[in-house]
């Protein structure tokens, strides 16, 4: 005890690497002091250490500006930050509608919003149908999870998204009425996903109607003929107390401030429940120090370091790190994205591991960040091109468009997020099971290489393990003088990426200076159980644009398309590319390249 009493107040000069003007401030800090260290006043050649002990770490902490030279934070083995807060035994109370749902008031607990619940460390779901349901340690593309097409309901035949109508005829004989409860609808072009409020239910058709219109796309599912598409949509409704009827769910009436749970074990709460209070425990401004985060688990939240130049984060995991209840983000941009983020310049990303989130797993912005050692899994439930497990190359705000856009929009840069971030390296991951994209970027310069990539587009539509996204940047604006152009080399080589719904690998529209090489690609368009596919769009490698190269891949095993023809193993719609190429049975070609296709 006298050590750490003397540990707290002494000033311990840095030993390696340094001045002798260079000092290190330690502090062992317990559960709720991290503050207080992250305050304490420093002069500028400082380095703050807050060594936190183990145990919870609740709140949210904010790492101010001019506060030393440098913020380190240091965990050990059993050091959770926590985003969570127990709700106490005796607020717990039986209710009529069943002997297995107890109520809580959550009225002296300044709540402002309910999104997230947990049985000690494992989710509970917002009561819906279909039910879902997942136990801590599993998988979430086991039958009935999150990431199953079992978990969503489809749309009939009488669906109409132009004016917002959705016909199920599963939907009557649940014999709920539906009105008022939210519906997630993944629809139409289905590589976004939307959530609306449920304006009136007609049980005669067993239908339901909601509000169509969205500022980004016109309407929700898109526009043309997407807004055609009536068969297969995919759903699902929460946010009614009629849906609690199932363990391992809750619904929360705003109203009243009244919490219902029907515990997995479907016994008393106890004080085992916890509700998620904040989308992040530890924030940093762009002006404060430059930050090292190390052996620290986050539970139910994130981090956001913005302004970040040479920080590292090191050893670092995140459990459901983030919960996106309402989704249209397409219309609404936010400063701070709902995501563990790094923004800023030459920042050391490395043994990073990310589980269990409905959103995406870690976004990095800006240039010559490394991110290395990671494992991301089970993430993006909602399937959108705006929850990845992992995404670089974009600004800080989600992309906004008019409902005007077209192509001409586009290419002029219009209103679209500006991509941000040049020569950004991403090796030795293992990304698997999740909604929609694997790994997202931009089309600016980055290299991605020894990953894994694995069971991927799950859920939505239009989708690819690796994808190079198709925001305009100004390098395909020859008008412009080279040197006023963006970087767009990209170069992705010694990497594995199977098992997709859809297509493998793919740089969409302007895809530039993309080379692809010692690479292994197969079972594109057929997901594990063979009938979760999309098989009409499988691609083993799509790429669109000009001076792209690939060689020295193996591709094979790309689904069968609805008549039972071959689909794609390459898909080029190219100029001035060169390919060399190997398929299942040897070379088919060699050195060439393509004036058009």
């Amino acid at each position: 005890l006298l050590l750490l009493l003397l540990l707290t107040v002494v000033d311990i000069p840095q030993t390696l690497a340094q001045t002798e003007s260079e000092v290190y401030k330690t502090t062992i800090v317990k559960p709720g002091d991290l503050q207080a260290c992250l305050d304490s006043p420093q002069s500028s050649n400082t380095t703050i250490r807050c060594m936190l002990a183990s145990g919870r770490h609740h709140g949210t902490y904010i790492i101010p500006p001019g506060k030393g030279k440098r913020i380190e934070i240091h965990g050990q083995d059993g050091t959770e930050m926590d985003g969570t807060v127990s709700i106490p035994s005796a607020l717990w109370a039986p209710t009529s509608r069943s002997p297995n749902i107890f109520s809580a008031s959550l009225q002296g607990l300044n709540v402002t919003k309910v999104t997230q619940i947990f049985s000690e460390h494992s989710m509970m779901f917002e009561a819906r149908w279909p039910n879902t349901n997942l136990t801590r340690g599993n998988m979430a593309t086991a039958v009935g999870g999150p990431l199953s097409l079992t978990s969503w309901a489809t749309t009939d035949n009488g669906t109409n998204l132009t004016i917002g109508k959705i016909v199920d005829s599963s939907l009557a004989k649940t014999g709920i009425n539906w009105s008022g409860a939210l519906a997630t609808l993944n629809v139409g072009f289905r590589f976004y996903s939307w959530t609306r409020t449920v304006k009136t239910m007609n049980i005669s058709d067993s239908s339901f109607t909601y509000e169509p219109l969205c500022n980004s796309t016109g309407k929700v599912g898109g526009r043309g003929n997407y807004l055609k598409e009536d068969q297969g949509n995919l759903y699902f409704l929460s946010g009614i107390l009629d849906a609690l009827d199932s363990p391992g769910e809750w619904f929360y009436n705003g109203t009243t401030q009244e919490l219902f749970v029907w515990m997995p074990d479907s016994q008393h709460p106890g004080d085992r429940v916890r509700l998620k209070t904040q989308d992040f425990c530890l924030i940093k401004s762009t002006s404060a120090p430059s930050v090292t985060i190390n052996n620290v688990s986050f539970f139910g939240c994130a981090f956001n370091l913005q302004g970040c130049s040479h920080c590292h984060v090191t050893n670092v995991s995140l459990e459901a790190p983030t919960h996106i209840r309402e989704i249209d983000v397409r219309d609404n941009i936010s400063a701070i994205p709902i995501v563990a983020t790094v923004e800023g310049d030459y920042n050391v990303i490395e043994g990073i591991s990310a589980r269990y989130a409905n959103g995406g797993g870690i976004k990095i912005v800006g240039s010559h960040n490394y991110v290395a050692e990671g494992l991301l899994e089970d993430l993006a439930w909602i399937p959108s091109l705006d929850f990845n497990p992992i995404e670089i190359g974009f600004g800080n705000e989600q992309p906004t468009y008019t409902s005007a856009l077209d192509d001409t929009d586009i290419m002029l840069g219009g209103n679209g997020n500006v991509p941000k971030g040049y020569n950004n390296t991403i090796t030795r991951f293992t990304i698997r099971r999740c909604g929609e994209m694997g790994i997202m970027t931009s089309q600016l310069a980055n290299e991605i290489s020894y990953s894994h990539v694995h069971d991927f587009g799950l859920i939505g539509l239009d989708n690819a393990g690796i994808h190079a996204d198709n925001t305009f940047c100004t390098c395909m604006n020859w008008s412009l003088p080279l040197q006023q152009r963006d970087n767009c080399t990209k170069t992705w080589h010694h990497l594995w990426v199977h098992d997709g719904r859809e297509k493998c690998v793919r740089g969409d529209d302007y895809t530039l200076n993309l080379t692809l090489h010692h690479s292994v690609i197969f079972n594109c368009g057929k997901g594990r159980n063979g009938n979760d596919r999309n098989s009409v769009a499988a691609t083993g490698y799509i790429i669109k644009g000009e001076y792209n190269r690939y060689f020295a891949n193996t591709i094979f095993n790309v689904s069968l398309g609805a008549a039972g023809e071959p689909t794609q193993v390459f898909l080029f719609v190219v100029f001035r590319s060169i390919f060399t190429y190997k398929m299942q049975g040897g070379f088919v070609c060699c050195d060439f390249a393509f004036s058009s296709i």
